[in-house]
């Protein structure tokens, strides 16, 4: 009887405690001791708001890059997706587990003395390297690529192809090209300079991004594929910096931006993105791109430019 007592005495106790620490946990399951996984408000509101039907977002394919070892993470997405009404297909990550950085799947040349390079930055720049070498070879216009933390609000869902497509008719009539859409940013420079490239019909501008990190959420013209493929060959810094860096020191690369502009802006863009919580990522809420193996740019090739780019599959030379 006493047995029975506490053991009715400890599930009370682990409700409690439960309700205090998390508004995000629902209920306890019959068995002590065994808490029911929480439950955020946004998963929630997924999978029990009306769905939207099938939304064209204006590419040929959105890739959402995920670790085989964060399906839960996967999973979320997936629920997203049924919700939003987006059209996703899953690209499995290359591990920090599976770079050797004796071998690695990209040349390390040219890293700066003072910098560390970890097997996670490189596995995630080979994991979009081959992402656009896919576009490529399969002659997509255009392609959306989102980190497995990140999704689209349904405003930026309801105007992308319609934004993509005034983009087209400007650059066929005015013969400027553009590169990369960032829709997620880090800013590492006032947007206050930033230039408009071309105002929508419905009054949203696009711009001529600053410099930023951030590769959680964008999307790439076949120009900007070919343009990648044949200048980043290899590793030197890691993907968003070495973004950063093609914006700085090369101006034939065109970086363009649909986050709100000057004193409008706000990091991380959040009219057009919304994060995973802590609580979401569940196991994989650390980052991989710190994980894995380390090295330090002083024992790393220092080459003046590195020119192959055969192993891209473009005919664009350097």
């Amino acid at each position: 009887m006493n047995e029975k007592r506490s053991a009715v005495t400890f599930l009370n106790v682990l409700v409690l405690i439960c309700i205090l620490v998390s508004h995000l946990c629902l209920e306890v399951d019959g068995v002590l001791g065994q808490p029911k996984k929480m439950v955020s408000k946004l998963e929630k509101f997924w999978t029990t708001s009306q769905p939207h039907a099938v939304r064209d977002l204006g590419v040929n394919a959105t890739h959402v890059v995920n670790l085989e070892m964060c399906r839960s993470r996967w999973k979320l997405m997936e629920k997203w997706a049924n919700y939003s009404g987006a059209q996703i297909q899953r690209w499995r990550a290359t591990s920090f587990a599976g770079v050797d950085l004796k071998t690695p799947p990209i040349p390390l040349v040219n890293v700066p003395k003072h910098k560390r390079v970890t097997s996670g930055q490189v596995a995630c720049s080979a994991t979009h390297l081959k992402i656009w070498r896919h576009a490529w070879k399969h002659g997509y216009k255009r392609v959306l690529v989102l980190e497995d933390d990140v999704v689209l609000t349904n405003s930026i869902m309801d105007n992308l192809a319609q934004y993509l497509s005034e983009l087209d008719e400007f650059t066929s009539q005015s013969g400027k090209q553009w590169h990369w859409i960032t829709l997620r940013k880090v800013t590492l420079q006032s947007t206050l300079g930033e230039k408009i490239f071309l105002t929508f019909k419905d009054g949203r501008s696009i711009y001529t991004s600053a410099q930023f990190w951030g590769s959680a959420a964008y999307v790439l013209s076949r120009e900007g594929i070919a343009w990648l493929l044949s200048h980043l060959t290899y590793y030197q810094h890691p993907l968003d910096v070495q973004i950063s860096e093609f914006q700085r020191t090369r101006p034939d690369f065109i970086v363009l931006s649909l986050c709100k502009s000057g004193s409008n802006f706000e990091r991380h863009c959040p009219e057009n993105t919304i994060s995973f919580t802590r609580e979401m990522k569940e196991e994989c809420s650390g980052s991989a791109s710190q994980a894995g193996s380390t090295k330090f740019g002083t024992s790393i090739p220092s080459l003046w430019r590195h020119r192959s780019n055969k192993a891209n599959g473009v005919s664009v030379v350097y």
